[in-house]
């Protein structure tokens, strides 16, 4: 068995920043908002606000816009070059427990046009939605990525290697 060697990696104290990722915007519809943490330093996601009032029907799925897009590519200092950051739109707890779910969400490093959520109401009340309310997270991913370099190739293979989780899935190491 071979070990990997240990790396010792001076990390920045709490209120000390490791590196600062500018992400720029552009509003395209007055009145949008930048997306906005809570509790800095703690907080993973950054809720983002809705740029329309709608309301969404019981069990419907509707696309809220932000009225944002992103202005380039994000491309953070101190990040190893192999990985690539992206954004997801994910959900908010607040919501889920109303039964208010984002789906979908990966936004591509090259899209330019205005984000919007989609979001889904699963249950049996219309859900109205105000300009300006929070209607999900954005958070930050890093990811090997074709983008940088490394070129993924999916093939089909004949034969499958044993593990030790085997097919197991949904639930088999309990709940």
């Amino acid at each position: 068995m071979k070990l990997a060697a240990m790396t010792t990696v001076n990390m920045p104290q709490r209120d000390q920043i490791a590196c600062k990722m500018h992400v720029g915007f552009t509003k395209c519809r007055e009145g949008a908002r930048l997306p906005t943490q809570s509790h800095h330093g703690e907080d993973i996601g950054f809720d983002i606000y809705s740029a329309i009032s709608c309301q969404i029907p019981p069990f419907g799925t509707e696309k809220i816009d932000t009225g944002l897009a992103f202005a380039f590519r994000p491309d953070p200092p101190g990040i190893s070059s192999l990985l690539t950051p992206f954004f997801k739109i994910e959900g908010r707890s607040g919501l889920a427990a109303q039964g208010i779910f984002p789906v979908g969400g990966i936004l591509d490093l090259g899209y330019r046009g205005e984000i919007s959520a989609i979001i889904h109401n699963s249950t049996s009340e219309p859900w109205n939605v105000e300009i300006g309310d929070r209607i999900a997270q954005l958070v930050c991913y890093l990811t090997f990525t074709n983008a940088n370099g490394i070129l993924m190739n999916f093939y089909e293979a004949h034969e499958q290697e044993e593990s030790r989780r085997g097919s197991g899935g949904f639930g088999s190491t309990g709940v």
